[in-house]
């Protein structure tokens, strides 16, 4: 898909508590996979570049 790199918007690992404890919004209330902290961490880990 080609989506660019976390920490070319800016974002770093130390904004990562932040992201998780505030990533249950709308959006994430009909993901139909129910995800972990550590799940999203992993995800944001993986995408930092």
């Amino acid at each position: 898909m080609k989506l660019p790199e976390l920490s070319k918007l800016g974002v770093s690992a130390e904004d990562f508590p932040r992201i998780i404890a505030n990533c249950r919004g709308s959006s994430m209330k009909t993901n139909p996979v129910a995800l972990t902290d550590e799940e999203v961490g992993r995800i944001l880990r993986a995408r930092i570049g």
